[in-house]
């Protein structure tokens, strides 16, 4: 790993509040307003970990360029392995009370860290949820609410449930979390869809208060150009793995039984998902895919338990009607 500009923050009278981690990947239309609306954050005690994954247009020389302005900026180059790889290189070296996590074509609003930070200090909370703004290529603004109330987190396991009945956003973007639930956990390299999903549960069971912040700071960025119908389908089989992932989780934390439907209803609903995709038959990775759906219904057949094969029924005919689930 190449570090190309590293630099120590030291803050005389206050200690580093957040960490904001920045995967960087051919992000050139994109890094200058991301890193500069961090730059801009009212909360100065932050550190900014830009991680550039392999890029190979103009992103490396506009961070670099960014960082010579302010001495809290750190960047790392690295070869490319993905966005968890990059996401973990940043935790390894985090400094931070708390972590943030923005990807490299997003970008937040100025007073996001602040009011955050003072939130989950108020009220000591490990995790943060937030509501978010979803911003297209044409400059539409879509306000995007997680869950519906913040007080309808009673528990860890209480919005774990809500996780995996799809309730509440899988990301971690839209998340404050403490530095410590991250140790000895990483995000998992090697899978490209579906690495927030198999990293959050495992956060949200450390946890011991989560709370619901009625409130949207991140502008996520819808590209209809960064990803293909094709591609995503193609990778979409490693969603399903990251399930496997999380019931071998659930079941060496003796968590198996008690969230055992709810996570076979994220999984049938996300195979509904998969199978509305355009087929790629002779594509070995949709194969996989399929093959990961008949193994899961070998093993729990949805016909066992009513309750979910009704639930799975509805998402469907919601989609067709044309409502967000």
């Amino acid at each position: 790993m190449d570090v190309s500009f590293f630099k120590e923050i030291l803050f005389v009278t206050e200690r580093v509040k957040i960490s904001i981690i920045v995967p960087a990947y051919n992000s050139e239309k994109y890094i200058i307003r991301c890193i500069k609306s961090i730059i801009n954050q009212t909360l100065k005690e932050i550190e900014i970990i830009i991680v550039n994954d392999g890029s190979i247009d103009r992103t490396k020389e506009y961070i670099k360029n960014l960082a010579l302005k302010d001495d809290r900026i750190i960047v790392i180059n690295k070869i490319n392995g993905g966005l968890s790889s990059a996401r973990n290189t940043g935790l390894d070296i985090a400094k931070g009370e708390y972590i943030q996590h923005l990807d490299g074509d997003d970008w937040i609003e100025p007073k996001a860290c602040e009011e955050v930070y003072q939130y989950a200090s108020e009220n000591n909370v490990d995790i943060v949820v937030c509501d978010y703004y979803r911003d297209d290529d044409k400059g539409g603004v879509k306000y995007i609410m997680d869950l519906k109330s913040e007080k309808s987190i009673s528990s860890n396991e209480d919005y774990l449930r809500y996780f995996f009945q799809r309730k509440t956003t899988p990301a971690v973007w839209n998340k404050l979390i403490k530095k410590e639930l991250y140790k000895n956990i990483r995000h998992p390299e090697g899978i490209f869809q579906g690495e927030d999903v198999a990293v959050m549960p495992r956060l949200v069971l450390r946890a011991k208060k989560i709370k619901k912040l009625n409130k949207a700071f991140v502008h996520y960025i819808v590209n209809p150009n960064s990803i293909t119908n094709y591609e995503t389908t193609k990778k979409m089989h490693q969603l399903f793995e990251a399930y496997d992932g999380i019931e071998s989780f659930l079941k060496k934390n003796g968590k198996y039984k008690k969230f055992k439907d709810d996570l076979m209803l994220m999984r049938y609903i996300n195979f509904v998902a998969f199978i509305r995709r355009r087929p790629f038959y002779n594509d070995d990775s949709y194969k996989k895919g399929l093959n990961c759906i008949f193994s899961c219904v070998k093993r729990n057949s949805i016909l066992k338990s009513m309750s979910i094969m009704l639930k799975v029924v509805i998402y469907i005919i919601k989609y067709i009607a044309g409502r967000r689930i």
